[in-house]
């Protein structure tokens, strides 16, 4: 009885990793909370799980202290990939850098005007996105700065290898709808 017993815990041990690790995997750069949601785990189920996975080496966790967010990435997703991926699956900055890297170069205004978000919303973006090397500025004109990106190529192909990870969560809502009908 007690070796059936710990064979059902095995096996169902076993599931849940495979889950968190799928999930990850169709996923790069999910957040914590993103598979509490999607897995439908318990705080301590999942943080068992993750941990577990993580020391066998079998996923990768990037934790960003300053801003507390930690995403999962599968080990087949390169450092700079999942630089790079944290920044896309983040909409405003998604927003802003697909923007940038359709246009080349653009001015402040044009980024406002293209996203409809708060002047102050957009430089606190900008600002960051510049201190992280993901874009790039220069002066034109006096006081005009042009925003580029520092890497073009690498957020071109990151962005088109996993465009479906990227679509917005609204999307897919309106998607299962749409099947439902």
């Amino acid at each position: 009885m007690q070796t059936a017993r710990k064979l059902e815990d095995d096996e169902s041990t076993c599931e849940r990793k495979n889950i968190l690790l799928t999930h990850i995997t169709n996923i790069p750069g999910i957040r914590y909370r993103e598979l509490l949601k999607l897995s439908g785990f318990s705080n301590g189920v999942i943080f068992y799980h993750l941990t577990e996975l993580e020391g066998a080496g079998l996923i990768r966790v990037e934790r960003k202290q300053a801003r507390r967010i930690t995403r999962y990435y599968p080990n087949d997703v390169s450092e700079i990939e999942s630089t790079v991926l944290s920044y896309l699956r983040h909409p405003p900055l998604r927003e802003i850098i697909l923007f940038i890297l359709e246009n080349r170069q653009c001015n402040f205004s044009d980024i406002v005007n293209y996203t409809g978000k708060a002047i102050s919303t957009i430089s606190t973006h900008l600002a960051y996105l510049k201190d992280e090397g993901i874009i790039s500025t220069k002066r034109s004109g006096g006081q005009v700065f042009l925003y580029s990106l520092a890497n073009p190529e690498l957020v071109a192909e990151v962005a088109s290898k996993y465009k479906m990870c990227l679509i917005d969560k609204s999307i897919n809502n309106f998607i299962d709808l749409v099947d439902k009908l």
